[in-house]
């Protein structure tokens, strides 16, 4: 939820979640439900035992978004959808909310606390390492992924430009690069032809995310997409994925 009373930190909200998905998916035997999924019940307060049923889980993590004095403060929690009690709760303060070093915070506290055995650290710690250090990077990209979720012509050309920006601002950035892939076959999903511009754009900025960080799996996932649906090459589509 954004408590901050500010409603372009919406933006940073749904950034934040698609952040932490990516984080926690990174994690072995941990069932992460898909974003499009999530976000049906971003701003519910309904009973998180319906919730759970819903999804099929049996936690779930809620957080909440608020600044205090010049700071942004995250509010997570883990809450059992069987009886609805609290399991863990903390607050992270932080000054900046795109800190890629928040996620990870977050990331590590809720995955201490489910007590998964034989967790290993480091995917959490490749996650921090991707977000970019360069603040008007962040920024971009935060705004673009907003945009991303929109599923719109409009929300996919304002989501590349920002990409492309932030790209600009940081060319080492990859996830920038990977979502100019992806608001370019956003784009292609809603033509009822394939551009050959849009997928020559996709496939160069997959290249170049990979280039950088070639474990990305965002990027995997939009050539898998470019493999089965443009090239209708199927055993490159299932190797991706």
């Amino acid at each position: 939820l954004n408590l901050t009373g500010c409603a372009e930190h919406d933006e940073t909200r749904i950034a934040l979640t698609d952040e932490l998905i990516d984080a926690l998916v990174q994690v072995r035997g941990l069932k992460v439900i898909a974003r499009t999924s999530v976000m049906m019940f971003g701003d519910t307060r309904d009973d998180v035992r319906r919730i759970g049923e819903a999804l099929g889980v049996e936690v779930i993590v809620e957080g909440s978004l608020q600044r205090v004095g010049g700071r942004f403060r995250v509010l997570a929690q883990l809450v059992g959808t069987q009886d609805g009690v609290h399991r863990w709760s903390h607050a992270f303060d932080a000054d900046s909310p795109s800190s890629g070093e928040l996620v990870h915070r977050i990331a590590q506290g809720v995955v201490g606390n489910l007590k998964l055995g034989g967790v290993a650290p480091d995917p959490l710690k490749r996650v921090a390492r991707r977000m970019s250090d360069n603040e008007d990077a962040r920024d971009c990209w935060q705004r673009a992924r907003y945009l991303l979720g929109r599923h719109r012509v409009d929300a996919y050309r304002g989501a590349m430009e920002l990409f492309r920006e932030a790209a600009a601002a940081d060319p080492q950035f990859a996830l920038a690069f990977a979502g100019i892939g992806q608001a370019a076959i956003g784009l292609i999903g809603l033509s009822p032809y394939p551009d050959p511009l849009l997928v020559d754009t996709a496939r160069t900025a997959i290249a170049q995310a990979l280039a950088i960080d070639a474990e990305l799996a965002v990027a995997y996932g939009s050539d898998a997409f470019l493999a089965f649906a443009i090239d209708r090459d199927f055993e490159r589509a299932q190797l991706a994925v």
